[in-house]
């Protein structure tokens, strides 16, 4: 019955990325959530420890150059509790992006957060990690595989 379940799911996964023109596949170790979680978002999965792993898309009211949204998104953070770990080019489905790495206390645990982000168009891609620090830290390699093998259609 879960593996029906879980099959059902894979293909949601795969009829949502075919409508929005973006092939993201989930990291290895994660099981795709049903995508319809918000406006934009292509895939969500999560793995046994709770490590969840996001890619959406949102159209900004302004354009502007990925410095600037790097930037903001930094600035974003820190006024949010977040410590920046650093920041630095990426690549992401292949083209020129940028990578942020965050941490930030919840409760009695630290919580680490990656975040890819890339132009296309006039939309933003956004790939997202977060988890509890230990988890995230042993699975951020993935994370980051999965968003480089993303592909524009």
């Amino acid at each position: 019955m879960l593996a029906r379940f879980l099959s059902l799911l894979s293909v949601l996964h795969f009829v949502s990325a075919c409508v929005t023109g973006i092939d993201a596949k989930a990291p290895d170790t994660f099981a795709p959530l049903d995508a319809h979680g918000g406006k934009g978002v292509v895939l969500k999965a999560v793995n046994p420890p709770g490590v969840v792993y996001r890619v959406r898309t949102e159209k900004p009211e302004a354009k502007a150059e990925l410095a600037f949204w790097k930037e903001a998104l930094e600035n974003k953070l820190k006024a949010d509790g977040y410590t920046v770990l650093g920041s630095k080019d990426a690549k992401v489905a292949g083209r020129d992006g940028a990578m942020i790495e965050a941490i930030a206390p919840l409760k009695d645990a630290d919580y680490g957060f990656i975040v890819l982000l890339v132009a296309n168009g006039d939309e933003i891609l956004i790939v997202e990690g977060a988890g509890e620090q230990q988890a995230w830290e042993k699975v951020k390699p993935q994370m980051i595989a999965a968003a480089e093998a993303i592909h524009f259609r």
